[in-house]
């Protein structure tokens, strides 16, 4: 989670305003963010699950979905997947469709509208087609990329556009960007209520019920997701003791951690640790 981004870090590739990316994954877990790009995965192999504030879906090979701007979600990984992941600023599609902080796009389990099935295979092949050109080193595949990028959104928008009023909610999640960046900030010491309501400048009861609507899940469940997520990416990238991992990520109590560890990923700090070493 980039300060400067205050969610997910955004890279744009070389000479576009477009961050894309063909992923191979082992393991991963990104714990509850937004941003303000719209984002597109495609699944290529294996599978991936995803909890976004309106629903929670496992995405198989095959599965494309759409994450809006703003739009709280978090991703995990159990086990080998390949990917295709794109984002694109709302500030760029805005250049050409001014309402686009106004609506929302949605790409159904099961497409039943009609045209839908058929622009849900358009989208898998767009996006295997700017893959590819993201490969290419030459000149002239930067002008079909942007091409294809241009027709991506036709088919979305033309299809899966859903209008909606979402005002509210974009100014909701302004107000709880300052909440996020103490959470990251401070996660290994102890936030009381009372501390996290106070940075907030909001009456307990209320900070309660505001977070979790802006959210979908509660302060506390929120904290323990980061918490946890840093420790699971500490597994993955250091060779730390699993204690002095704890230590550093505000868990205290070892039961509480490693049953609420293996709530997320089904197995111990050891076993992830092992898992990274077979890989």
């Amino acid at each position: 989670m980039a300060e400067e981004s205050k969610y997910e870090a955004i890279v744009p590739i070389a000479g576009t305003d477009i961050y894309f990316l063909k992923n191979k994954n082992t393991i991963g877990y990104v714990s509850t963010h937004w941003h303000n790009h719209i984002e597109i995965i495609y699944i290529l192999k294996g599978s991936l699950f995803i909890d976004v504030q309106r629903y929670k879906r496992v995405l198989h090979a095959g599965d494309c979905i759409v994450i809006n701007e703003h739009e709280p979600h978090s991703t995990r990984c159990d086990n080998y997947n390949e990917s295709i992941l794109v984002q694109i600023p709302c500030e760029f599609i805005e250049r050409y469709y001014t309402n686009i902080h106004h609506v929302r796009l949605y790409i159904p389990d099961v497409p039943q509208a009609e045209g839908q099935k058929e622009a849900l295979c358009q989208v898998r092949r767009l996006l295997s087609e700017m893959a590819a050109c993201n490969e290419s080193s030459t000149f002239v595949s930067n002008f079909h990329f942007n091409s294809l990028l241009f027709e991506l959104l036709y088919v979305i928008f033309n299809h899966f556009l859903v209008h909606q009023n979402v005002t509210q909610t974009v100014s909701n999640l302004d107000r709880i960007i300052p909440i996020l960046e103490y959470s990251v900030k401070h996660h290994a010491e102890k936030i009381t209520l009372d501390k996290i309501s106070r940075v907030a400048s909001l009456q307990k009861e209320y900070f309660c019920r505001y977070f979790k609507k802006c959210m979908g899940i509660t302060y506390f469940d929120y904290l323990n997701e980061l918490r946890i997520s840093l420790v699971y990416q500490d597994l993955l990238n250091t060779e730390k003791s699993i204690t002095d991992i704890l230590q550093d990520h505000g868990f205290s109590n070892n039961n509480v951690f490693r049953r609420r560890f293996h709530n997320f990923f089904h197995a111990t700090p050891s076993q992830v640790r092992k898992k990274r070493n077979e890989n």
